[in-house]
């Protein structure tokens, strides 16, 4: 998945490759992750195509794991700072098959383009709306459907919930668990 994400949108970028195998020695170690790269690129019976990919995926995995890896293919797309149009279909795709709905991966998306965007809003600052979309909200959601958002994210992301998964998703996810925490207590203090 993470090959034919990197291929997306035509040219294959440096900082995607490094995330890459940054996740796969966190995950697996130097040694390990060096014979599973290996193997990858002499293997010929690994499908390419995504109904293939994600069948393999449903039949492996927990579908509690599934977030998991499209928090991943998020991150990964948005390492060289722009979620192009290509990846996003790509991820969209394997999120559909995986039974996410749109506004679920909008929620995941929206965590990974802090900042990307800039704000036409009078009301709210840059800020504001960046720590609505960390929570996968817009400007002029109620207090309460902030609280919802967080209470949601915060239990997906809590690194007690990924017990049994590697130490890069677990790291992932102890970052993004910080960055909703740090979202949900600006909202707090600054939302109108």
């Amino acid at each position: 998945l993470s090959s034919l994400l990197i291929k997306a949108d035509g040219r294959v970028d440096k900082e995607e490759i490094k995330l890459v195998q940054s996740f796969f020695i966190s995950t697996f170690g130097n040694s390990k992750s060096k014979k599973l790269f290996g193997d990858l690129k002499s293997r010929t019976d690994i499908p390419s195509d995504l109904n293939s990919l994600t069948k393999i995926i449903k039949k492996k995995l927990n579908p509690s794991k599934h977030y998991s890896i499209l928090q991943f293919l998020f991150s990964l797309s948005a390492v060289d700072g722009v979620i192009s149009k290509s990846e996003e279909e790509y991820i969209y795709n394997i999120g559909r098959s995986l039974g996410f709905t749109d506004e679920r991966l909008d929620s995941i998306k929206n965590q990974f383009i802090r900042g990307k965007r800039k704000t036409q809003s009078k009301k709210y600052n840059q800020e504001t709306i960046d720590a609505l979309r960390v929570l996968g909200l817009k400007a002029g959601v109620s207090v309460s459907e902030i609280k919802t958002a967080y209470r949601t994210l915060a239990k997906e992301f809590h690194p007690d919930k990924l017990f049994g998964m590697s130490e890069g998703i677990i790291n992932l996810a102890k970052e993004k668990f910080q960055l909703i925490q740090n979202s949900y207590e600006y909202l707090n203090k600054h939302y109108v």
